[in-house]
């Protein structure tokens, strides 16, 4: 498409981490160099109508955390249009993830149902502070505020559930399952087998504790995994990391999951896949 066709959408979360601390006039310049008449429109938070704001539009620019991009991908997925993103979040584990690819423009996502997420697919311990974490005291003192998170939501989780990869099977009682497409999820750089253009991701299971003195068990089972981090497979009683391309996730029972920095309540039956450079991103 000819840039002097074409329209672009400048859409800014002034909610998110640095939101409100950007350049738009000078992004919105370097915009228009690039990919022609640019209009801007500002969010104050992740739930709004994606199909209602960018309708028309050829490009759509979206400036903000996680979750703004989570829903920018679902829509740019749905109605093929391009993507142009700039980190504006507190963590940006999304924007983390692509220092580590080689080849930055495409990257592999994430498909559980029909939502797409490009980083991780979450449940248990820990994981309520993508969505949960205050958005007052995050633009007050940034990253700090996750790690205060930590601490509140430092629980046992009892999530039942049945996952079945090729032909191997898992079920138990789970304080934490993480679907990791990504190094780096809520700031911990952990996941050393990482690569883009695989199409495939990691699985991270965590079981519960079966004994009620169960606090010290989890903190050494999480150090394990986000301190010390994983360059090889690993295959325990208490604890799985393991490559996958699709899976076969069955709950016991309706369950909140951090999608990208989102929550969704995922229940029943849920199939998730690795679409192998299933999102083409483009750069100021």
């Amino acid at each position: 498409m000819e840039k002097s066709h074409a329209k672009c959408l400048l859409l800014i979360n002034t909610l998110s981490g640095r939101g409100g601390m950007l350049d738009i006039a000078a992004i919105k310049r370097k915009l228009e160099d690039k990919y022609g008449k640019v209009d801007i429109k500002e969010i104050k938070d992740t739930a709004f109508d994606m199909n209602k704001v960018c309708k028309g539009y050829d490009y759509l620019a979206v400036g903000g955390g996680d979750g703004t991009l989570n829903n920018a991908i679902n829509y740019v997925c749905r109605n093929n249009i391009n993507l142009i993103y700039i980190p504006a979040g507190t963590l940006n584990d999304s924007y983390r993830n692509l220092r580590y690819v080689d080849k930055p423009e495409y990257i592999d996502l994430g498909k559980v149902g029909q939502r797409y997420f490009s980083y991780v697919l979450a449940a248990g311990t820990f994981t309520p502070i993508g969505y949960n974490t205050n958005i007052k005291l995050k633009k007050a003192i940034k990253q700090a505020a996750y790690f205060l998170a930590i601490f509140r939501e430092y629980k046992v989780n009892r999530i039942k559930a049945r996952i079945s990869i090729d032909t191997e099977q898992f079920q138990d009682e789970y304080t934490l399952i993480m679907i990791v497409n990504s190094k780096s999820v809520f700031g911990f750089g952990f996941n050393k087998l990482y690569s883009n253009h695989t199409g495939k991701a990691h699985l991270l299971l965590i079981s519960t504790p079966k004994r009620p003195a169960s606090f010290i068990k989890l903190f050494f089972l999480f150090f394990r995994a986000f301190f010390i981090g994983f360059n090889k497979p690993v295959q325990s009683k208490n604890l799985i990391f393991k490559e996958f391309s699709k899976l076969e996730l069955e709950l016991v029972h309706p369950t909140p999951f951090c999608i990208d920095g989102e929550k969704q309540v995922l229940q029943g039956s849920n199939r998730i896949v690795i679409l192998k450079d299933g999102l083409r991103l483009l750069y100021l």
